[in-house]
Formats: structure tokens, C-alpha cells, sequence
């Protein structure tokens, strides 16, 4: 009637073998990780590079908005045509 307790892990399965395949997975999920990470990385590199041109673009564009008028997309695309042009004569 009483039937013996079974494992749920493989029998052939030494409890060393276990915990080897345990620290192998862990160690190849951190591995993982840190490569995800390392993408992750470039992609907000460039984000930030992105917000801190855009941000005085921005804020140029508003002033130039409220000193000549212009609509504020048109002033801030002048402001970016300046900006590419100063670049493009340094260099």
C-alpha cells in the first residue's frame, strides 16, 4: 500500500552534478546580462547624446521664438542649420 517517496530529479543525477549544472547556468545568465547590458550601454550613450543637443536647441529656438516671432519649429531649424554650418567651417 505505502509506496516509497520518489525524487523529482533524475536519479542518475548526483547531487555534485546538480549543483554543477546550478553554477553553470547561473554563470552563463550573468554572461548573458552583462552582454544585454553592454548594448544597452551604446543605445544611452546615444540617447544622451541626443538630449543634450536637442536641449539647447531647444531652448535657442524658444528664445529666438520670442525675440523675432518666428514659429518655434522654424526657429529651432535655422538654429540647427547655424549650428551644422559653424561645425562644417571649423572643419
Amino acid at each position: 500500500m505505502d509506496q516509497p517517496a520518489t525524487s523529482t530529479t533524475h536519479p542518475s543525477l548526483t547531487p555534485y552534478v546538480q549543483r554543477v549544472c546550478i553554477a553553470v547556468g547561473i554563470t552563463l545568465l550573468i554572461l548573458a546580462l552583462t552582454g544585454l547590458l553592454g548594448l544597452a550601454f551604446g543605445v544611452f550613450l546615444r540617447m544622451l547624446a541626443a538630449l543634450l543637443i536637442a536641449l539647447p536647441l531647444r531652448a535657442g529656438g524658444a528664445w529666438l521664438h520670442r525675440r523675432v516671432g518666428l514659429p518655434e519649429g522654424l526657429a529651432v531649424a535655422l538654429l540647427a542649420l547655424l549650428v551644422l554650418a559653424l561645425l562644417g567651417g571649423m572643419g
